[in-house]
């Protein structure tokens, strides 16, 4: 109960000092910052396993289940936007967990589904965020949305490497660590989530 109490007032406090604008920005980027991170090492850590077809049943499962956002756009309207963010990085970071352990089919399907559904229901959710903010400076957030989602792209294909070099210098594990790594850092969008815009 204390430690709900402590995270609580953390949450609070950081919800105050930052406005609607910056939360929008830090989620986009923990968002697809350690999207493009895991994009770019899961297939070499994969293949490096020799479960690269397994890679492509995880994608193929990703794929799948995120053409079926219409369903989740139902999920969003009936959830108040700051649980359906809550729900989507959760699936999404377990997703992105999971990528660490090729071990077999079902492992697979899990995270492609998981990391699916979670980036779908993240993606709306964003997407709703945006169009709750004032209309006056909506096309400014918009635009620095989509530069972040470029800058994260770049920066996470980048950026893996070094990533991968850094925890190498301590583990002989450096691709499952580091694939572990953009799952929690995933979760850390719990610390911005607008909890009490609702």
């Amino acid at each position: 109960v204390l430690v709900i109490n402590i995270l609580s007032t953390i949450l609070n406090i950081l919800n105050r000092r930052l406005n609607m604008i910056k939360i929008i920005f830090i989620l986009n980027a923990i968002f697809y910052f350690p999207m493009w991170i895991s994009k770019t090492l899961h297939p070499i850590y994969w293949e490096s396993t020799g479960k690269i077809e397994l890679f492509s049943v995880s994608y193929m499962a990703m794929a799948l289940v995120g053409s079926f956002a219409f369903i989740y756009v139902g999920i969003i309207r009936k959830c108040s936007l700051s649980i359906s963010l809550a729900i989507g990085f959760s699936l999404y970071s377990l997703g992105l967990i999971l990528r660490a352990f090729p071990i077999n089919i079902e492992t697979a399907l899990i995270s492609g589904i998981t990391a699916g559904i979670g980036a779908s229901i993240v993606g709306l959710a964003l997407k709703r965020l945006i169009i709750e903010i004032d209309v006056t400076v909506r096309d400014k957030v918009i635009l620095h949305s989509n530069n972040i989602f470029t800058i994260s792209q770049s920066l996470g294909a980048v950026l893996s490497g070094a990533l991968v070099s850094i925890v190498g210098i301590f583990s002989t594990d450096s691709y499952q660590i580091a694939l572990l790594i953009t799952g929690f850092l995933t979760m850390s969008s719990f610390l911005f989530i607008p909890w009490k815009t609702e």
